[in-house]
């Protein structure tokens, strides 16, 4: 009696779970990090008598700290753009919203530049420019890896290697520009709000 061979169940691979699992790490991570930078920011301000923390010679210029805010919460909305456009075979719209989130990405690196210049505070000094100078350097940090997550997803669009049933590569990058509009954000309200 001839036996037939049972059929081999083979699983469809998904593309980009790789991906997706470095940047969901690469994200806890920077999350883990802001979180650390903010709050030493706020155990150093509340550990120190109230109007002590700031100095008096500090000037905050709070529409350059609304435009770091701003200017990442576009980037944000572009790559999103992009994920939808690369969704429906757009792969032009796609390309302009990656690259529109890397000069947005550019913008808030050099809003919170801008921020820094215009402290004119003394490290040595001041401990809340310890503090400023370290929550600025975490922004623009965070900033640059969602541009790279950003020019990384540009290229892959590019290329045509992402698309519309490949697009756990574009997600997976947008997560780092999330994360980077998330710290400006934060940094925006600790610095200007809080303070």
């Amino acid at each position: 009696m001839a036996t037939t061979p049972s059929p081999t169940v083979t699983a469809r691979r998904r593309p980009g779970n790789a991906a997706q699992l470095g940047s969901l790490l690469a994200a806890t991570a920077g999350f883990m990090f802001m979180a650390t930078l903010c709050g030493a920011y706020i155990s150093v301000r509340n550990w120190r008598p109230a109007g002590d923390f700031i100095p008096k010679s500090m000037k905050f210029d709070h529409f350059a700290g609304f435009m770091m805010m701003t200017t990442a919460l576009i980037g944000s909305l572009a790559v999103e753009w992009a994920v939808s456009s690369i969704r429906l075979n757009q792969r032009r719209w796609g390309t302009a919203g990656y690259g529109l989130a890397i000069l947005f990405m550019g913008a808030t690196a050099n809003s919170a530049w801008f921020i820094g210049q215009q402290a004119r505070l003394s490290a040595a000094d001041e401990r809340y420019a310890i503090m400023l100078y370290a929550v600025l350097a975490g922004v623009i940090l965070m900033v640059a890896v969602g541009a790279v997550a950003a020019g990384v997803s540009l290229v892959r669009i590019m290329s045509g290697h992402t698309l519309a049933d490949d697009i756990l590569y574009g997600r997976a990058g947008n997560w780092m520009v999330h994360l980077a509009s998330a710290s400006a954000t934060t940094a925006f309200f600790l610095l200007f709000t809080y303070k």
